[in-house]
């Protein structure tokens, strides 16, 4: 009786237990919001131009800890640190030096430092693959842009004190990123990696003309940049992903035409003009509106 109880005790437990569900949605958290990371497979089924980089070696997920590390910079800051980020380092200006030297900034630096120096990156798409592929967010890419700032800011503070190694150090970081974002499949991602690779290198010829480098130290910048210089970030990938974009949004316009229509409503802000349709984005095809959305299809 004992034995029976137990057993049965065990079968209703797993009778109750909640189903595991193929369709679990991987998440990650970018500077505190939560977002669904759409499956590279599913992006690739449709033609998109997605690589496949493993996720112990991309670089990706290193970046993204090092976006979550950064401290917001204060608003009292912000023209110091422009004038940091595209002139020369503001003399004396104690406050801008103490906020890139917090503990968040300090952490991010190292960590973009670490990804930088890996050879692939495949940043992670994200939405809902049952919606349109025209929704596909880059959430992180405003905090990337901040990050590489972060970094020849602090190359600045670093080359003002005489520390040109390390200030180096971070400017060909930057470049890194640069070429890193620009292995991505949207236009978007590739000007960003230009606008990356664009301010260190403004940075490296201020410090090459201004600082008294050392032959080693010339010497050691000159290889780096002839190693990275058939590296240049450029829109041309970029520019094949959005071509590649054109057939899958025809292909939903075609299969499922009111989701479309209401995912453009929201990227326009034009929500309202579309109420009508029903928010359910998968009608049933027997009823009025799904013979609508064939009929317009």
């Amino acid at each position: 009786m004992m034995k029976r109880s137990a057993y049965a005790a065990a079968l209703m437990s797993l009778l109750l237990m909640p189903p595991a569900t193929a369709d679990d949605v991987e998440t990650v958290v970018i500077r505190g919001e939560e977002f669904p990371i759409w499956p590279v497979e599913d992006l690739r089924a449709r033609g998109l131009s997605v690589q496949e980089v493993p996720r112990e070696k991309n670089a990706a997920w290193t970046y993204i800890e090092a976006v979550n590390a950064f401290e917001e910079l204060p608003g009292g800051l912000v023209d110091a640190f422009d004038y940091a980020l595209y002139t020369a380092w503001p003399e004396g200006h104690t406050a801008l030096a103490d906020y890139l030297k917090l503990p968040g900034n300090r952490l991010a630096i190292e960590r973009a430092q670490k990804a930088a120096a890996m050879d692939r990156c495949q940043m992670p798409y994200f939405g809902d693959p049952g919606d349109s592929v025209i929704g596909v967010l880059l959430p992180n890419l405003s905090h990337y842009r901040f990050l590489a700032k972060l970094l020849v800011a602090d190359g600045r503070r670093l080359d003002a004190e005489g520390n040109y190694t390390e200030a180096m150090k971070n400017y060909l970081t930057v470049m890194g990123m640069g070429e890193h974002m620009a292995q991505g499949m949207t236009l978007i991602e590739g000007l960003v990696g230009i606008a990356a690779w664009a301010v260190a290198d403004r940075a490296i010829i201020d410090m090459v003309l201004r600082r008294p480098l050392s032959v080693k130290q010339l010497r050691t910048l000159q290889k780096e940049l002839n190693r990275r210089a058939s590296r240049l970030p450029t829109g041309e990938r970029g520019l094949r992903g959005e071509r590649d974009f054109g057939p899958a949004i025809v292909d939903e316009l075609s299969s499922r035409p009111l989701r479309l229509f209401r995912n453009l409503a929201g990227l326009t802000d034009s929500s309202e003009f579309w109420d009508f349709i029903p928010p359910d984005p998968n009608p049933n095809p027997d009823d009025g509106w799904g013979q609508l959305e064939l009929r317009i299809g």
